[in-house]
C-alpha cells in the first residue's frame, strides 16, 4: 500500500517511539477497492498527551474523544487513541470514551464492516469483522448487533444508504431490517447532519437508489416529504412507478442544483413547484445560492423553446443567466433522455447556439448596452425617471434582434425615432 510522504511520517514517528498506529476506516477500504483516498484517518495506542508531545504542531481537536490534529506540511491529519465509546446521547454521540489498547477493541465500535479495517506497514492488515468479504460480495453491513449500532448513533442508518449509493453495494437484509425498525430515531439528528448525508446520496454514482430507499423505509418522510408526491402521469408520460421517476438524478451532472432540480421536477403541482421547492430547501438549512439556482431552473426549463432564434436564447440566457443556462440545458435533455419520448438532439444544437453567442459576446443584458440612463438624459434632454428604464428595455429588445446597432450614435438616433413615433 502506497502511501503519502506525510502519512508514512506520522506512522514512522509512532513506531520509533514503540507505539502502535493504523490507518483506519474509509482510506483503507479505498486503497481495497483501487480508489485514492480523500483523507487519512489515524489510530493509536498513544494516550492524547502522547501525540501532543510527538509531534511539533498540533490541534486538541476532540481530545475529549482522544482525537488530536497532527498537522504535517500544513496538511492535517486525525489521530485518535484506541477507545470504546460509553452511553450514546440523543443517539449520536457517546457521553464518554474509554481508552483501550487493542485495536480490535477500537474497529468494534466502527459503523460499517467494510469501514472496520486497519492497516499498518509494520503490523500489517486487520480485518477482525469480515469486511473484505462483504466488500469482495459489495455488501454494507453493520459491525455486530445493527440495532444496536443505530441505536447509538442514527446518523448511521443514512450513511448505510448513502455508502450503498456511493459504491453500489447492496444494504445486508440484516442491517435493512434494523434501519426499519430504528428510522425514526432520524428525527434526533441535527439538520445539518441529516442534509450533509442526504446531499451525498443525491449526488452520488447511484442517486436514484438512494432517493427510492428512502421513499421506500419512509425516511423521506422524516426531513423531505415533498418527495413522496410525484407529478401526475401525463398521457404522454408512461412512468408507472416511483422508481422509473428519479431516474433523471443518475442521468444529471453531479452538481447540487442540478440534481435538486431534477428531484423536485417529478413533483405534483407543477404550478406552486418553485414554492414548494423552496421551503423545503429552506427546512433543509441549504445556503441561498444552492436555493435559488434550483429554483431558478425548475422556473425556466419549460421555458427553453423547441426552435429558437438568437434573439429567443439571449432572452433565454438573461433570465437563467450566463452561469446557469447550461446547466439548465443538461436538465432538459436529461430529461428528455430519461422520457424516452422526445428526441434531445435539439438541445445540442440549443448548447452550441449558446456557445456561439457568449463566444462572441454579444450583447444580453442592460449594462451591455453602449448607453446608460445618463447619456440618454444628457444627449435627449429628457427627465430621469421611469420613462428612461422604457427606454433602455426597448433599446435592448432591438440589439438583442440585431447587435450590430449597440453603438452609443445608433442607440441615441434610435431612442430618438422612439420619443417622436411613440
Amino acid at each position: 500500500m502506497k502511501l503519502p510522504l506525510d502519512v508514512q511520517y506520522i506512522l514512522n514517528k509512532f513506531n520509533e517511539k514503540g507505539y502502535e498506529a493504523f490507518l483506519v476506516g474509509g482510506c483503507v477500504r479505498d486503497f481495497l477497492l483501487n480508489k485514492i483516498p480523500y483523507d487519512y484517518d489515524i489510530t493509536t495506542n498513544a494516550l492524547p498527551e502522547d501525540i501532543i508531545n510527538l509531534f511539533d504542531k498540533t490541534i486538541p481537536t476532540g481530545i475529549k474523544h482522544g482525537t488530536i490534529t497532527v498537522i504535517v506540511d500544513n496538511n492535517s491529519f486525525e489521530v485518535t487513541t484506541y477507545r470504546t465509546d460509553g452511553t450514546y446521547l440523543n443517539n449520536r454521540n457517546p457521553e464518554e470514551v474509554t481508552f483501550v489498547s487493542n485495536i480490535k477493541e477500537d474497529l468494534s465500535r466502527r459503523d460499517f464492516t467494510i469501514n472496520a479495517f486497519a492497516y499498518s506497514p509494520y503490523l500489517g492488515f486487520k480485518d477482525y469483522f469480515n469486511g473484505k468479504l462483504d466488500l469482495d460480495n459489495n455488501i454494507i453491513r453493520c459491525v455486530g448487533n445493527a440495532d444496536e449500532r443505530f441505536k447509538e448513533d442514527a446518523l448511521r442508518m443514512l450513511r448505510a444508504i448513502r455508502f450503498s449509493c456511493q459504491l453500489n453495494f447492496s444494504i445486508h437484509p440484516d442491517t435493512l431490517n434494523a434501519i426499519k425498525t430504528n428510522y425514526k430515531l432520524i428525527k434526533n439528528l441535527s439538520v445539518e447532519r441529516i442534509r450533509d448525508e442526504f446531499t451525498k446520496i443525491i449526488l452520488s454514482s447511484k442517486g436514484t437508489n438512494g432517493i427510492n430507499i428512502l421513499r421506500s423505509l419512509n425516511i423521506s418522510n422524516l426531513f423531505i416529504p415533498e418527495i413522496n408526491e410525484l407529478k401526475d402521469l401525463d398521457t404522454y408520460d408512461f412512468y408507472d412507478d416511483t422508481k422509473d421517476s428519479y431516474a433523471i438524478i443518475d442521468v444529471l451532472p453531479s452538481k447540487l442544483h442540478i440534481r435538486l432540480a431534477g428531484l423536485f421536477y417529478k413533483i405534483y403541482h407543477f404550478d406552486s413547484l418553485e414554492n414548494i421547492c423552496r421551503i423545503a430547501l429552506k427546512k433543509l438549512k441549504y445556503d441561498n445560492k444552492t436555493i435559488n439556482n434550483t429554483c431558478i431552473l425548475l422556473r425556466e426549463i419549460n421555458t427553453i423553446p423547441n426552435y429558437p432564434n438568437k434573439k429567443s436564447l439571449k432572452k433565454l440566457i438573461k433570465k437563467v443567466s450566463k452561469e446557469l443556462i447550461f446547466d439548465l440545458l443538461e436538465l432538459k435533455k436529461a430529461y428528455l433522455i430519461v422520457m424516452n419520448e422526445y428526441s434531445s438532439e435539439y438541445i445540442d444544437i440549443i448548447k452550441d447556439n449558446v456557445e456561439e453567442i457568449l463566444y462572441s459576446n454579444e450583447p444580453i443584458y442592460l449594462k451591455d448596452l453602449s448607453v446608460n440612463g445618463e447619456i440618454l438624459v444628457k444627449e435627449l434632454g429628457v427627465k430621469p425617471g421611469k420613462e428612461i428604464g422604457v427606454l433602455l428595455n426597448f433599446l435592448l429588445e432591438n440589439v438583442l434582434e440585431n447587435p450590430e446597432l449597440n453603438t452609443k450614435q445608433n442607440l441615441i438616433n434610435l431612442s430618438k425615432q422612439y420619443i417622436k413615433y411613440k
